[in-house]
């Protein structure tokens, strides 16, 4: 994690990268000049080596944000799933604080498997996990963020919230969203245009100029998923069910 000290409402960014990337934002935070700002790698959260509740006290310790009126959790697709969680653990932790999480298309459920693209990958992921019998009980007690969220709405009513913005034409973005669908404190925003990857075509590399070019050509294979049948597929499995 990288951290600066500052003056007023505290931000804790999640990215789906390494530690090792996260004093990339920095440069680009200019509109949060000032803020104490927190950037936390999630690359390695996914190992699942440690517990949500021991990466959310490390943080408090060493941020020194207990006492905030209100604290700002912001990520995007793995890094989304970590920010739900955690934000919804960190909840718990400061009841007196309103945590607000924003997540863009995150997941949601890591374990079981939800359907959708990337479904087998993230098998061969959870399998190598559950051969370790520390991480596997992390993997099973912290795989979806649902209970967590629901309890820390129910804990602390309007002082937790949570907005999601996910790519409504992807197909396991849709369907992870969907999971969430009516659950207290949490307002679903569709985004008929958004991308999966659209946070890449943001302010390109020199040597990256290929995605600037893919930026004007809709992967057509995204596009023409369909978020529907996916969320159906997911509640016939009973709602992200084991497999």
């Amino acid at each position: 994690m990288h951290f600066r000290h500052g003056v007023g409402r505290p931000l804790l960014i999640v990215h789906p990268h390494g530690a090792e990337r996260s004093s990339h934002y920095f440069p680009s935070l200019e509109p949060h000049a000032g803020r104490p700002v927190a950037v936390l790698g999630s690359k390695a959260m996914a190992n699942f080596s440690a517990s949500a509740e021991v990466v959310v006290q490390g943080v408090l310790e060493a941020t020194g944000w207990t006492g905030a009126d209100m604290i700002q959790v912001v990520g995007y697709s793995v890094g989304g799933f970590a920010a739900l969680l955690y934000g919804a653990v960190l909840s718990l932790a400061l009841p007196r604080s309103h945590v607000a999480v924003i997540a863009y298309s995150p997941m949601v459920c890591v374990w079981p498997i939800v359907v959708g693209p990337r479904a087998r990958h993230h098998t061969l992921v959870a399998s190598a996990i559950l051969a370790d019998a520390q991480r596997a009980a992390n993997l099973q007690r912290f795989g979806d963020s649902r209970p967590w969220i629901a309890a820390a709405a129910a804990a602390n009513g309007n002082r937790f919230s949570i907005h999601l913005l996910y790519a409504a034409r992807n197909e396991r973005d849709a369907a992870q969203a969907g999971l969430l669908r009516d659950a207290p404190g949490v307002t679903l925003a569709p985004m008929p245009t958004g991308l999966h990857t659209f946070y890449r075509q943001v302010e390109p590399k020199p040597e990256q100029e290929w995605l600037a070019a893919k930026a004007v050509e809709p992967p057509r294979a995204e596009m023409a998923r369909n978020p529907e049948k996916a969320l159906r597929e997911a509640k016939e499995l009973g709602t992200c069910q084991r497999q």
